[in-house]
């Protein structure tokens, strides 16, 4: 299983950091320690879920493990994760009518509360797993997205069938410090320094009711959220545009020649996707990275022919970018991926 990136850039519903300032508020911290710095409008509500950048997220929980000394924090907030945080899309979630159903559309509404996550679903007949990423120059909010999804995917559908949480997570990064202190309070089991972070879910878990099916609330639910899905899709169309220009049978075309299929000049198209909050460089190292884990894991090509093939003349320099992307060698990533 190869997980394909996510070239989107990091954005996550507000309602994360407002019930991260009610956590770290248990620990002593004032709301306004954590907020204060937060543009105004992401705190009004509104129709769609209120996002905030990977930036403003990095500054927030920087701030936050800093005040509250608590590296648990991610955990514990995923512990403590409702389906009303996430908005028409949690009420879909809890209405559906068994846990696969749920599952299925978590996976399809994530970018209405969780944008720039890379996702990959394997099965076979034992098990469900799926396999979630995140740019990893975050270097602190990775680990805590990561946390407090995989986490609150699990106890939310604990508290929703009214049974213990059968499979496991696995992280990719150490057991923060403080976890074994809270160990009662996570009844299910978690891996540290795995290969990736992933939830594993036996098959006959997924056919258990939700205690909460409504099939008309459903209905109404989703038909808000796809509303919503279909505005977010069309919000960066140039973005979506050069996306599809910058790959050429399998090779990376540059800004100057995405510019001129576009009747443009390259100035014009960096302030462009400007406009729409990402760049050339940002939406063609994505496609990199996606385009290197795929001829790895699926060629026979050499590691330099890789190299080539995804716009890096030196292989040491894609070598480093590589271990940017996915923190392991290009070939022990290939290695890896065939073993799978």
């Amino acid at each position: 299983m190869v997980l394909s990136p996510a070239t989107s850039p990091l954005e996550i519903s507000v309602a994360y950091v407002l019930h991260l300032a009610t956590l770290a508020e248990s620990f002593g911290v004032p709301r306004d320690t954590l907020l204060r710095t937060l543009p105004e409008a992401a705190l009004v509500p509104g129709p769609a879920p209120a996002v905030i950048r990977a930036e403003q997220l990095e500054e927030t929980l920087a701030r936050a493990f800093a005040t509250t000394q608590e590296p648990s924090l991610g955990f514990l907030l995923g512990l403590a994760m409702q389906p009303s945080w996430h908005g028409m899309a949690g009420l879909a979630v809890m209405s559906a009518p068994s846990v696969e159903a749920s599952l299925e559309f978590a996976l399809r509404a994530h970018p209405l509360v969780l944008r720039g996550l890379a996702v990959a679903v394997s099965r076979d007949a034992e098990q469900l797993r799926v396999v979630v990423d995140l740019d990893r120059a975050m270097t602190v909010g990775r680990p805590f997205v990561l946390a407090t999804a995989l986490v609150g995917c699990a106890a939310m559908t604990s508290a929703l069938t009214g049974s213990e949480f059968p499979g496991t997570l696995d992280f990719d990064f150490p057991r923060p410090s403080t976890l074994k202190g809270y160990a009662d309070a996570f009844p299910f089991a978690m891996t540290f320094d795995a290969d990736e972070c992933a939830i594993t879910i036996p098959v006959d878990f997924l056919a258990l009711p939700m205690r909460t099916s409504d099939p008309y609330a459903l209905e109404q639910a989703r038909e808000q959220c796809e509303r919503q899905l279909r505005e977010i899709e069309t919000r960066a169309p140039l973005t979506r545009r050069v996306r599809e220009l910058v790959l050429d049978q399998d090779a990376l075309r540059t800004q100057a020649e995405v510019a001129r299929l576009l009747s443009q000049s390259p100035r014009t198209l960096s302030r462009g996707l400007a406009a729409e909050g990402t760049s050339f460089s940002e939406v063609a190292d994505g496609l990199r990275h996606a385009l290197a884990t795929e001829l790895l894991a699926h060629t026979d090509l050499t590691i330099d022919e890789v190299a080539g093939r995804v716009g890096y003349s030196d292989t040491a320099n894609f070598g480093r970018a590589f271990r940017r992307w996915q923190a392991v060698s290009p070939g022990a990533f290939r290695k890896t991926s065939r073993e799978r």
